[in-house]
């Protein structure tokens, strides 16, 4: 047999080894973000106990802990982190496991990722934080914990609106009264000169209009009702 032949022999044969070493990994990656997103522990132990990577990333920089924490797995995001999560990971977008949560109201989880040093004040791409995620969907006990956790009311994002503009904008009467008794300033306003109150008439809330509309002092003994 010839050097040539050989050579070609040797060569397949390792980009033959290579692929399937690659598909193995790359089955493994998949089952590693199935169980974090079912919270599936068992399973996230014998993939970690076989070499699986904890902080692999999906094609947008997906972690198994942002995949766990969006879904509320709160063991499986305990027991990752237990085992070398990067907490304060971001994907492509800027988003960090605890925006996830923040974000889908899982508010289990999102104590247990403050509780094991999650940045609190983090921002995405878009300049939100884990307390605008969870102004802008009403998720208004998240909003309480990470308020008690020292959430900045006075960050804003790229458009230059703060966690208070987001629970408007989305119609969120009780996570604007929260926002409102924790000191959120009310004149704030976006890049667009819009503050809460134009907020709301644009978005036609009515109901936060007019909680928006009553005087300063009547509006703060609301708010505390």
């Amino acid at each position: 047999m010839s050097k040539l032949p050989r050579l070609f022999i040797v060569l397949t044969t390792s980009l033959l080894a290579a692929a399937l070493f690659a598909n193995t990994i790359g089955a493994r990656t998949d089952a590693f973000f199935s169980a974090a997103t079912q919270g599936d522990t068992d399973s996230i132990k014998n993939l970690i106990a076989n070499g699986s990577d904890v902080n692999a990333k999906d094609p947008v920089g997906r972690s198994p802990l942002m995949f766990a924490a969006w879904n509320g797995r709160t063991e499986a995001v305990k027991l990752l982190i237990a085992n070398g999560a990067k907490i304060n990971d971001a994907n492509k977008s800027g988003m960090t496991a605890l925006m996830y949560a923040a974000r889908f109201g899982n508010t289990e989880t999102v104590k247990a990722l403050i509780e094991k040093g999650a940045r609190i004040d983090e921002r995405n791409n878009g300049g939100l934080t884990a307390l605008m995620c969870a102004a802008w969907y009403g998720h208004t006990e998240t909003v309480r914990v990470l308020l008690a956790a020292g959430a900045d009311l006075t960050l804003e994002d790229e458009e230059g609106r703060i966690a208070l503009l987001h629970a408007v904008d989305g119609g969120h009467m009780d996570t604007v009264k929260l926002l409102l008794e924790n000191g959120s300033n009310l004149s704030a306003r976006d890049r667009k000169g819009r503050n809460a109150l134009m907020t709301a008439q644009i978005k036609d809330r009515t109901n936060i209009v007019e909680l928006l509309s009553r005087p300063t002092v009547e509006l703060k003994n609301q708010t505390n009702r």
